[in-house]
């Protein structure tokens, strides 16, 4: 019998980028999908190619294990980022840990997951289709504005919250408008260029 390292799970803090409709969640490093609803299980990745025997994951002699850090102040530039549990067999590092199994606590979007953040602009509809499964996973979803405050987005029992949702809304359209004056603005720049030389 495995006896678990704490009694109750350490709670730290991880990224995950966008994934697929069936798994909205996957880890930033390894793609290894997030299913709503499971457990992640650390997977050796030595062992797989054979290049190390099956062991314990997250042992001190490898460097399998679902990781966490210990805080969020490095995450903020990913666009979904949260409070994960971990529990299982456990190891401590200076910054964060390594552990046997993880699952979200809390998801966070930040501002670039949404539209018109930084040189590419993303659809309404390709950010709803990322943020509609997201409930699956059963826990709270905050926005996070640019400013760090946060608001309710999705609560467990409660659902969505309208004035997240108008907010997003407002802020796809003002993101939307944004784009069209910096393209007329090129444009005429071009054509004052144009006209200016000889």
């Amino acid at each position: 019998m495995n006896v678990p390292d704490y009694i109750a799970p350490i709670v730290g803090y991880r990224t995950w980028h966008w994934g697929s409709l069936m798994s909205p969640l996957k880890s930033l490093n390894n793609n290894e999908p997030w299913l709503p609803g499971r457990p992640l299980a650390a997977k050796c990745k030595l062992y797989r190619a054979g290049w190390r025997p099956n062991h314990q994951k997250a042992l001190d002699i490898c460097s399998c294990g679902v990781c966490a850090l210990k805080s969020p102040d490095r995450l903020r530039v990913f666009p979904v980022y949260g409070e994960v549990y971990l529990w299982g067999k456990v190891v401590e590092h200076e910054c964060g840990w390594r552990a046997e199994y993880a699952y979200p606590k809390l998801l966070i979007l930040s501002p670039p997951a949404f539209p018109g953040w930084g040189p590419t602009l993303i659809s309404k509809e390709e950010n709803e289709s990322r943020v509609r499964p997201l409930p699956e996973y059963g826990v709270a979803i905050l926005l996070e504005f640019s400013t760090g405050d946060t608001v309710p987005l999705w609560c467990p029992g409660s659902g969505y919250d309208r004035e997240a949702q108008a907010w997003m809304r407002g802020y796809i359209e003002s993101v939307r408008w944004r784009m069209k004056v910096r393209k007329v603005f090129r444009i005429v720049s071009r054509i004052g260029r144009e006209l200016l030389s000889p």
